[in-house]
């Protein structure tokens, strides 16, 4: 992950042969299996963030966006891994984005209000007048408070950098 993290780019090669030792027994087998599990998930463990919110940055591949909607649409994810993928969906300003970050935002129940609030973020990344309104209903009575405040914060700064953007033209 990191290599590709850092932009490096891989190509498969089927002409190119490596020979390899097959383990000699099956308990030697499930401790090659039991290592390489291991290994895969410690590094799942570290990088997970840094990978949902590197997908975001890949503004014009439809691939990152797919991974996204994916981690968004399966549900079996933490939390977490859920509401860092709802921002960066939005990062990646997909035209898929927009239904899929107002579904997040109907989520309810998670741990402070993480789904809803990272939903809010990647609506914000999108400028996006539907959006824009969808945020504007989160500031109703009878949203959760914390949601409330973030709809109000993100609205603001939006309304902050449209008149930046005014005052440059």
């Amino acid at each position: 992950y990191r290599a590709q993290l850092a932009g490096w780019r891989f190509v498969y090669r089927d002409d190119v042969v490596v020979p390899a030792e097959l383990p000699s027994t099956i308990g030697a087998f499930r401790a090659q299996q039991a290592r390489w599990a291991k290994g895969s998930i410690e590094t799942c463990r570290k990088l997970w963030r840094t990978v949902v919110r590197a997908l975001g940055k890949f503004r014009h591949e439809a691939r990152a966006a797919d991974a996204l909607l994916a981690i968004l649409k399966k549900g079996d994810a933490s939390y977490l891994v859920e509401s860092g993928a709802a921002f960066s969906l939005g990062e990646t300003r997909d035209k898929r984005a927009k239904t899929a970050l107002l579904a997040a935002l109907k989520v309810k129940g998670t741990f402070n209000d993480v789904m809803p609030i990272a939903a809010l973020d990647g609506l914000a990344e999108l400028e996006d007048a539907g959006a824009i309104k969808a945020m504007m209903d989160m500031c109703a009575i009878g949203i959760p408070v914390r949601v409330r405040q973030h709809a109000m914060m993100r609205l603001g700064a939006l309304a902050k950098l449209a008149d930046e953007n005014e005052r440059r033209v």
